[in-house]
């Protein structure tokens, strides 16, 4: 995952907000995550996948996105299957 958030902004200091979060575009989520775009676009419309949309550009906060995917193998989140 380090690949994904190396060079943003996140590592300059100024997308991190005071709580330390280190948000992650569409563009880097797709890096960590093995999904397809349009299978990130269902999720966020379907609300099954955090973010935070500003204006017309979502961000994922790296650490709730590594929450959810802790908390999809337990077949209670129908996000990400095999």
């Amino acid at each position: 995952m380090d690949k994904a958030i190396s060079g943003t902004r996140a590592e300059s200091g100024l997308s991190s907000s005071a709580k330390g979060r280190r948000w992650l575009t569409l563009e880097q989520l797709l890096e960590v995550l093995p999904l397809k775009r349009s299978r990130i676009y269902y999720l966020t419309h379907t609300r099954q996948i955090p973010f935070r949309k500003i204006g017309r550009t979502l961000l994922f906060d790296l650490a709730e996105i590594q929450k959810w995917l802790e908390g999809s193998g337990n077949g209670n989140d129908p996000g990400i299957s095999d």
